[in-house]
């Protein structure tokens, strides 16, 4: 397996609860995850993993339990939603921008945004409109956006999800690369569980709000689909999701 990124941030959970009202979404969550690693999150839909990014991305609090993440303190934790939601009246690049916050402007924003505009493979494109890109170069813009800032920890729920195919799969070429390349923590949700095992270091499984299957990824990269040792990790988490349902494994 290749060595993991360095420049990213721990997160530590411990006998986390996250409670809507009477509505216990998560419950006794024990989680160590170290700087650099690419955590894949999958589940039904309802399960809970939602829930668990957006509490270690710091748009929800823990309702009891320990949630520790120095990303969170330092401001340095970002998110990349499934849509893009780019501003349609401002340039790819004055939306990269927006990334560094406000009263960051002027030649020294315009080089932080054409740099990680290169890096996710958007050179030259930074005077286009959103209306003008394609969707996979929309989801490129929110990537750039979201790690302009050097952060630290960047949270991804499901940022490929509304991709065709093909498509998809080059981003998560691109994703995997910029991710070795720059070295933040990454925390993904996914329906995917392929694209789990493709980018992940290591893939949790929630089920019922508490985490049931936290499986190591100890393949190299870049990693072939179809091999017999990545397709044992998919059966792994379909069996763990599915149990002996056929008809779910195939629909999935």
């Amino acid at each position: 397996m290749s060595s993991q990124p360095t420049g990213g941030s721990r997160v530590s959970l411990k006998d986390v609860k996250k409670a809507f009202g009477s509505n216990v979404v998560l419950q006794g969550i024990d989680l160590e995850i170290p700087a650099g690693q690419f955590v894949s999150i999958v589940g039904k839909s309802g399960c809970g993993k939602s829930t668990l990014l957006r509490l270690m991305i710091g748009l929800d609090s823990v309702t009891s339990g320990v949630l520790d993440a120095p990303a969170l303190k330092e401001q340095a934790a970002r998110i990349v939603f499934q849509e893009p939601r780019l501003l349609p009246w401002a340039s790819v690049k004055d939306n990269v921008a927006v990334g560094l916050g406000e009263g960051q402007s002027g030649k020294a924003a315009d080089i932080q945004a054409a740099a990680i505009l290169d890096e996710v493979g958007l050179k030259g494109r930074e005077g286009l409109w959103p209306s003008q890109l394609s969707g996979g170069m929309r989801q490129r813009v929110a990537l750039a956006r979201a790690l302009v800032s050097q952060p630290t920890l960047l949270a991804l729920d499901e940022p490929l999800g509304a991709l065709d195919a093909l498509t998809r799969i080059d981003m998560q070429a691109l994703l995997e690369g910029v991710w070795q390349d720059l070295g933040f923590t990454a925390l993904m949700v996914t329906h995917d569980v392929g694209e789990a095992v493709a980018l992940g270091d290591r893939v949790i499984l929630i089920d019922h709000g508490q985490v049931v299957l936290d499986l190591t990824v100890d393949l190299p990269r870049p990693r072939k689909r179809g091999t017999p040792e990545f397709a044992a990790l998919e059966g792994q988490i379909l069996d763990k999701l599915f149990g002996d349902d056929p008809r779910a494994r195939e629909a999935h």
